[in-house]
């Protein structure tokens, strides 16, 4: 076991394999790339960007404790995860082509992820929670998802 934060590079992966592979998505990659666009025009679109968004812990009930030694306990964590993606639309200016675009694209790279449960311990089925249209301009869209799921953490106890 780990008390390590999820990680996000087995949902990459799985976009990398099935959503580039089909034609879908050209790049898929993480929070480090993401930092360093600058404009939407800079998006090399369609592409995805995968991020942890945040953890939260479950209730864990605890029980007694000796003062100065580490307790092994587990914690079942809420995962949050975001996806940014950026289409472009190439067909021409009007807002009704993006739009077009954007549906088909979300919807084709969200069935890749909707039901599929990592692998980690107490990994759960990645649900989507929402959707938003975070900017756009004439040819460009940037839309995010946030997802859930989660794992079990616990200490590596050194004697």
């Amino acid at each position: 076991m780990s008390a390590k934060p999820f990680d996000v590079g087995p949902v990459i992966a799985r976009l990398r394999a099935r959503a580039v592979k089909s034609g879908g998505l050209r790049l898929v990659e993480g929070r480090g790339a993401y930092a360093q666009v600058r404009s939407l025009q800079d998006f090399p679109a369609p592409c995805a960007y995968v991020m942890l968004a945040r953890e939260s812990a479950a209730r864990t009930d605890t029980s007694m404790s000796i003062p100065g030694e580490q307790t092994d306990i587990g914690q079942l964590m809420q995962v949050g995860i975001g996806v940014v993606l950026a289409f472009r639309n190439h067909r021409g200016l009007a807002g009704d082509e993006l739009r077009d675009e954007l549906i088909e694209r979300v919807g084709a790279y969200r069935n890749h992820l909707l039901g599929w449960t990592p692998d980690v311990p107490g990994g759960q089925q990645l649900q989507l929670i929402a959707g938003d249209l975070e900017d756009y301009d004439a040819s460009v869209a940037l839309w995010a998802d946030r997802w859930q799921t989660r794992h079990f953490i616990q200490p590596e106890i050194a004697p």
